[in-house]
């Protein structure tokens, strides 16, 4: 009878060690994509702020400077990797 309660017990062991795993999965799991999605809106809002850039630029192309679109030129290339490293890491 000792033997069998022991068995149970050892289940129930097992069964709460279990639950705990799946717990401690599902939290870092949704941490994962709380970080995913911290990291998409930032990267969305890069893309907002090179929306906007470019409607002021097309609206009055003269207030750019030559030093100023060579920054805008390289701004826009590390924007274009950031959301193609967004597209892999969002298909990841």
């Amino acid at each position: 009878k000792l033997l069998n309660q022991e068995k149970k017990m050892d289940r129930v062991d097992q069964w709460i060690s279990d639950y705990a795993h799946t717990i401690e999965e599902s939290l870092a799991e949704q941490k994962e994509w709380e970080e995913r999605c911290e990291q998409a809106q930032y990267e969305l809002r890069q893309i907002s702020k090179l929306i906007e850039f470019k409607t002021e630029l097309l609206n009055n192309p003269a207030k750019i400077s030559e030093f100023k679109m060579r920054m805008v030129e390289k701004f826009i290339d590390n924007l274009n990797i950031d959301i193609r490293i967004f597209k892999e890491n969002w298909d990841a």
